[in-house]
């Protein structure tokens, strides 16, 4: 089989000048490349994006939110353009200043919101119906579950059922918490939820409101 090769002078040539060829090979490259990456760069989109760091929970004011031209690779499917769409709602995870908001990261006050994936909806009910009505929708949560009653004068450790659980419902929050005192709606853990679920028979299951 015929093999085309070279000279000899011709080969050590190319050899000793090969990073010149690399060079001008990464040199073609970036000159075909280059305009499209600006491009993708300069392109914008506006998007409602938090004016500041706000924790999990908190609810939006109209000063807390403003638009911007954001790179349009970085603005997700669905993000919101119009600040009034967002005021009144509450973050369901901390988020950073110029965060681009979608309805996912948000809950209006009063309403519910899917559980996140990777985690489950269960129903937990509080012992005290008046520590369930301080947490809303949007919040996080660690529940703990005690030996004992409500009110009792022995004191015993607590043991940690979940831990940032985020608050989706809270029944009845809207005046008929007489239909379901205490009860909230946690997106928790497959595990968090069989703790929950064992500890709801024989202890007392309060809250801490705690920030993520």
């Amino acid at each position: 089989m015929f093999q085309a090769s070279l000279p000899r002078p011709w080969r050590a040539a190319v050899w000793r000048t090969r990073w010149l060829w690399l060079a001008l090979a990464a040199a073609v490259l970036v000159r075909v490349a280059l305009p499209g990456v600006v491009t993708a760069c300069r392109t914008t989109a506006p998007a409602v994006v938090l004016a500041h760091s706000m924790a999990a929970g908190t609810e939006l004011q109209a000063d807390d939110l403003k638009v911007a031209q954001v790179a349009a690779g970085l603005v997700p499917a669905g993000a919101l353009t119009d600040p009034a769409a967002a005021v009144g709602a509450r973050l369901t995870a901390a988020l950073p200043a110029g965060m681009p908001l979608t309805p996912e990261v948000l809950v209006e006050v009063g309403g519910g919101v899917a559980a996140p994936s990777g985690t489950v909806a269960f129903p937990t009910r509080l012992s005290d119906p008046a520590v369930a009505g301080l947490i809303q929708p949007g919040d996080r949560i660690d529940v703990y579950a005690s030996a004992g009653s409500p009110g009792g004068a022995t004191i015993t450790p607590a043991q940690e059922l979940a831990k940032g659980a985020l608050v989706l419902q809270v029944p009845g929050v809207d005046g008929a918490a007489g239909d379901a005192p205490g009860l909230l709606v946690l997106a928790v853990t497959e595990t968090e939820a069989r703790l929950l679920g064992g500890a709801s028979s024989w202890a007392v299951i309060t809250a801490v409101l705690v920030s993520h």
